[in-house]
């Protein structure tokens, strides 16, 4: 029966294989089982422990070892011409031990398992230093193991992108979800959410959308059941649609309303009281303004202010081309002199 080469470690043990060994006493070469542990013993037996017969021959600590030399450079040892390109010595203070492995696979499998257990200082040989330290072809031109393919990784996921759906004229309610894949399922989704049956897709400015890939992070849609864009109803009740005319707007009663409030003016400040002498430090407040009146406000040059005139009498019938009467010039009484 064939004896293995080679076989399976157990947790204890790095690699375990035969190598064939220099005598140190009587320097022949005989061929034993070596067994490195994780420990660094590497121990050797006459065979492969279990057979009849077997039994240790010795070990040898190679933690101590300081390199592990290609056999050309073991200048004291007379290898086998045979078998110099798989030879290799380990070298420490105490022993030299020198190992010609099988064929070049074991040799990569001892070389390897040397490298995992001693220090990265210490200097280990590969397959092609010992071939080319007897002058001989580099061993990368022998066949060697197949190494196995990498594992093959994940592609890295694409950022997902975000997008705000909201009904068409309002700014309330908002769904902010990831963008889906295409133009339907946009549709499907901001029916679901916003409770009503999309069928048209706008930007914010008013444009519609037809192609979903133009789509980019971060933007707000706006979706209808197929009317046309209509702005936010952000300050109106009826909202305003794109298309209406500014002029339109502003014509509006509101928009006249608010020219009226913005543009009145403002009834003249009066100067705070002061306080005459002998009388108490009480602190007085300040009368109510008075309306603004021609005959209240007394007679003045220094300053006038603009009073409006008074709205024209619906029941009269005035001329729609008529003018509006000019304002009035009102003056402004000077401020009482204060005392020192």
């Amino acid at each position: 029966q064939a004896r293995p080469k080679m076989s399976a470690p157990d947790a204890q043990q790095v690699i375990a294989g035969y190598l064939t060994k220099q005598g140190r006493q009587v320097k022949s070469w005989r061929r034993r089982w070596f067994i490195l542990e994780v420990s660094g013993k590497l121990t050797y037996y006459s065979a492969l422990p279990g057979v009849k017969g077997a039994k240790i021959l010795g070990w040898m600590d190679i933690s101590t070892c300081s390199a592990v030399l290609p056999g050309g450079r073991c200048l004291d040892c007379d290898w086998p011409r045979a078998s110099q390109q798989f030879s290799f010595g380990l070298i420490s203070p105490q022993r030299k031990l020198y190992l010609i492995a099988d064929g070049v696979a074991d040799l990569g499998a001892w070389l390897r398992a040397l490298r995992k257990i001693l220090p990265e200082h210490v200097p280990v040989t590969t397959l092609s230093d010992v071939a080319t330290s007897f002058g001989l072809a580099p061993v990368a031109s022998m066949p060697l193991p197949p190494v196995p393919p990498p594992a093959p990784t994940a592609a890295p996921a694409a950022p997902s992108m975000r997008i705000t759906l909201l009904r068409n004229n309002t700014d309330r309610e908002g769904r902010l979800v990831s963008a889906p894949s295409d133009f339907a399922a946009c549709l499907t989704l901001a029916s679901s959410l916003l409770g009503i049956k999309a069928t048209r897709l706008f930007t914010e400015t008013g444009g519609e959308i037809t192609d979903f890939a133009l789509v980019r992070d971060n933007d707000v849609i706006y979706v209808s059941e197929g009317e046309a864009f209509r702005l936010p109803n952000m300050n109106n009740e009826a909202g305003m649609s794109a298309s209406t005319p500014l002029s339109t707007s502003l014509a509006s009663p509101t928009h006249a309303r608010n020219q009226d409030y913005f543009h009145s003016p403002r009834s003249p400040a009066l100067p705070a009281p002061t306080r005459s002498q002998g009388q108490q430090s009480t602190p007085m407040s300040p009368p109510p303004t008075p309306p603004a009146s021609s005959s209240s406000l007394g007679v003045s040059a220094s300053r006038s202010i603009i009073v409006p005139a008074p709205a024209p009498d619906a029941s009269k019938n005035v001329a729609s081309t008529a003018k509006a009467p000019s304002p009035a010039l009102v003056p402004i009484p000077a401020p009482a002199p204060t005392l020192a």
